[in-house]
C-alpha cells in the first residue's frame, strides 16, 4: 500500500506544473483516506485501520459530474468467538481483511460559483477481498453519498465526503457509513 501511495503522489506532483497556468478544465484528480478506524482489546492489543485511494471525477455539466474511485483498505477486528473455559480465561481471534472498494457516483453540485461547493449524489459501490476468510465475499451495493468541496487557489482543492449504503446489513470491513477526506487538482 506504500508503494501505490507514493506512485500516486509523485504522479499528481509531476503533472502539476504541466498544468499550473491553465484554465480548471472538467477533470479532477485526488488522494483521499477513508473508512479510518481504531480498534482495541484489553487481551488482543490495539489497531488502527482505514485505507487510501484514487479518485477521477468529470465535470459533465456545470452542475453534474461523474466520479470513480478506487481504495485499498486493511481493516481488524477481534473477535471472542468461545465463552470462556472453566478457568474464566477466553480465546481472541483476530482477523485482518484487506479490501479493494471502488465506487461509482452521479454527483449534482449544489453551488457552482462559491468557495465552498457542495453537492449530493447517488451510485454503487464494489467491494472486494481476495484471500479474505469464508464469510468475507465480495459485495455490489447502492448508495448515496453528500460531500463539499472547498476550492483552493491554482485549482486545488479539500473534500470532504460520506457515503451511506443503502441496505440493511453492515460488514466491519465494508460499513454502512463511510466517511472520507482528500486533495485534489483540476485540470
Amino acid at each position: 500500500m506504500r508503494k501505490i501511495t507514493i506512485v500516486v503522489v509523485v504522479a499528481v506532483l509531476l503533472a502539476l506544473p504541466a498544468a499550473a497556468q491553465q484554465n480548471p478544465g472538467p477533470l479532477r484528480l485526488s488522494v483521499f483516506a477513508s473508512d479510518l478506524g481504531y480498534t482495541e482489546s484489553d487481551r488482543a492489543g490495539s489497531d488502527l485501520s482505514g485505507g487510501i485511494g484514487v479518485g477521477l471525477e468529470y465535470r459533465l455539466a456545470p452542475r453534474w459530474s461523474a466520479a470513480l474511485s478506487i481504495a485499498a483498505e486493511e481493516h481488524t477486528r477481534f473477535f471472542d468467538p468461545l465463552p470462556p473455559d472453566v478457568f474464566g480465561a477466553s480465546r481472541i481471534d483476530r482477523v485482518e481483511v484487506r479490501t479493494y472498494p471502488v465506487d461509482l457516483v452521479a454527483q449534482y453540485h449544489i453551488f457552482t460559483r462559491t468557495r465552498w461547493q457542495p453537492y449530493v449524489g447517488a451510485g454503487a459501490r464494489w467491494v472486494h477481498g481476495p484471500g479474505a476468510p469464508e464469510p468475507f465475499s465480495d459485495r455490489l451495493s447502492a448508495q448515496i453519498a453528500a460531500g463539499v468541496d472547498l476550492n483552493l487557489p491554482s485549482n486545488w482543492s479539500v473534500r470532504f465526503d460520506a457515503k451511506r449504503l443503502l441496505q440493511a446489513s453492515s460488514t466491519f470491513y465494508d460499513p454502512l457509513t463511510k466517511v472520507s477526506v482528500g486533495v485534489g487538482k483540476r485540470f
